[in-house]
């Protein structure tokens, strides 16, 4: 069960007390005392504390490379690279830019063309379980290897990549301190100047050229391919975000600090009391990271401005991770029998069993969240209070017909909006009519996640020299 089901309606205390069944107006009509912060329970107070500080970064068992420091930095300096693109233009930076929180702040994003998602950002993405807002990868490194060959992100193919590193003074005597010496690419009839694998276009150019190839010098390119995304991936696995107000909040709850808990203002205590007891927001935004790491259907409709096709999430990403030859079970992990990995193993692929993850997209973290618009996977949300009073309100037409508490799926149709989710909107996604106060206190507790900015020297291309 991905889910748990308990009553949302709750006491926070006695002047802001939420009734179950119907209720009058459009909102609520809470108007919180913010003279005074809101007493947690113990029940409370416990759960406050599993949600700082962030653990120490999780084993990559697939990635023997993932915590070397020639690796992170290799791989650094490949993230800001524009030769890796077939148009010497577009870099992993181009859409994970350090200085728009490691997004590109458009609601879709735009490598070579544009695409039809929003750019998740890298923050803490080491913590991730799965990767892309569909999960249809299981790594980080393997992540980072779709984008590089994706036709509207960066556009090249893995021999071209192979030529580009491989014609590199600096970029080869990197790579083979850390992975071993590259195979001599002179010639090339063996090992051509273009080509990747492309079986859904037999007469494509590149996938030509890849059949052609022999298979043992097929597996060098792979081998190759890869070990740059693990280098990659090494260098994500850096980009880090803690040490926000939350966090030295929940230091002095533990410590009994007072002058620590006061980091986070009367407004954004009320805030996290609404996070945890009435917003349901914990729900899926819970531990350290603020995420479940699994996926859900909070009930978006189609896109209110782009004509483009329903976009049905993680039903479409299981097959593709189960079929990929680059995830954590395959030829290319470095542990494909630890037991982190049975995720994957496991992993139903009965469409018939997967129907409810019909439009469902991967929670993404809340670290940092003020800062990380546009939000959804479709990005249509610009500000936070659009998204927070989406949540409360799920899109309806005439809030003040709509029962508090009750999920948003079997609102009356007057309550109802005109627009049909995508797939089957999780039952526990309930419409909760929070009142400007309240909206203001929960935005209030979100901005007090931000956490310290990075160096430069981490948000920059370094140098591959001594």
């Amino acid at each position: 069960m991905k889910m748990w089901m308990f009553c949302l309606c709750l006491l926070l205390s006695v002047s802001s007390m939420y009734a179950c069944g119907p209720m009058e107006g459009a909102d609520s009509g809470v108007v919180l005392d913010l003279t005074q912060p809101p007493v947690f329970t113990q029940s409370e107070l416990a759960q406050i504390q599993t949600l700082s500080p962030l653990p120490a970064l999780p084993k990559s068992p697939s990635n023997r490379y993932a915590d070397r420091d020639d690796a992170i930095r290799l791989g650094q300096y490949l993230f800001f690279e524009k030769r890796l693109s077939a148009n010497k233009e577009v870099s992993c930076a181009t859409c994970h830019d350090p200085s728009k929180q490691w997004s590109d702040q458009r609601a879709f994003s735009k490598g070579i063309a544009e695409l039809t998602r929003h750019s998740p950002s890298l923050w803490n993405v080491a913590y991730n379980r799965w990767y892309f807002w569909d999960g249809r990868a299981d790594s980080l490194w393997a992540q980072a290897l779709k984008p590089l060959e994706a036709v509207k992100e960066m556009g090249t193919t893995r021999l071209q990549l192979l030529h580009v590193v491989a014609g590199d003074k600096a970029m080869r005597t990197a790579y083979e301190k850390i992975f071993g010496a590259l195979p001599d690419v002179s010639d090339t009839a063996r090992f051509p100047l273009q080509g990747k694998p492309n079986k859904d276009n037999p007469d494509d150019p590149h996938h030509k050229a890849w059949i052609g190839m022999k298979e043992a010098d097929q597996k060098l390119v792979n081998t190759f391919f890869t070990n740059i995304a693990k280098a990659i991936a090494a260098y994500e696995r850096t980009i880090i975000s803690k040490d926000s107000p939350f966090d030295t909040f929940v230091d002095g709850v533990k410590g009994g600090d007072k002058e620590k808990q006061k980091e986070l203002s009367i407004e954004a205590q009320w805030g996290l009391k609404i996070f945890l007891e009435k917003d349901s927001c914990v729900t899926c935004h819970n531990g350290p990271n603020f995420t479940d790491r699994e996926f859900h259907n909070i009930g978006l409709p189609k896109h209110p401005t782009r004509s483009i096709e329903p976009d049905i999430g993680r039903f479409d990403g299981i097959p593709v991770v189960l079929g990929d030859p680059f995830n954590t079970l395959g030829a290319y992990s470095d542990a494909p029998d630890d037991v982190a990995h049975n995720k994957v193993r496991y992993l139903n692929s009965d469409p018939q069993a997967t129907s409810t993850e019909f439009g469902s997209f991967k929670t993404p973290t809340l670290r940092n969240v003020a800062l990380s618009g546009p939000f959804m996977h479709d990005g249509r949300f610009k500000t936070l209070d659009e998204v927070l009073s989406f949540y409360s309100l799920f899109g309806a037409k005439q809030p003040e017909r709509c029962l508090t508490g009750v999920s948003a799926i079997d609102q009356p149709a007057s309550c109802k909006r005109d627009t049909p989710a995508i797939g089957h909107q999780e039952e526990t996604m309930r419409v909760l009519k929070l009142s400007p106060s309240q909206l203001r206190a929960l935005k209030a507790f979100l901005m007090s996640l931000t956490g310290q900015p990075l160096p430069t020297s981490q948000t920059t291309q370094p140098s591959l020299g001594d």
